[in-house]
């Protein structure tokens, strides 16, 4: 089922390393807390970012009830958002 939610992210944690860069991170949103997987790029740009930024993300659950992330926007971003992490914008 693909789900599109909005919150913000915190607690990132890694889980695989270089060259198959694997993040997990937890969006705070209305509904509640939910567990959160990114890959790739969407992983490099989350990583530059400060906790409590806003985003909205697009993806599917697997087995384990983890939100797989497959887009995600930015919301309100800051000048230095704008001009290091949103240069690639294959993900948004």
């Amino acid at each position: 089922m693909k789900k599109n939610l909005v919150g913000t992210f915190e607690k990132i944690r890694f889980i695989g390393n270089y060259p198959n860069i694997m993040i997990r991170f937890t969006l705070v949103t209305d509904e509640g807390n939910v567990n959160c997987i990114a890959t790739k790029e969407i992983a490099n740009s989350l990583m530059m970012m400060t906790e409590k930024k806003e985003l909205a993300v697009f993806g599917h659950y697997n087995a384990k009830n983890q939100l797989i992330i497959e887009k995600m926007m930015i919301r309100n971003p800051s000048s230095f958002t704008l001009a290091y992490i949103s240069k690639n914008r294959k993900y948004i």
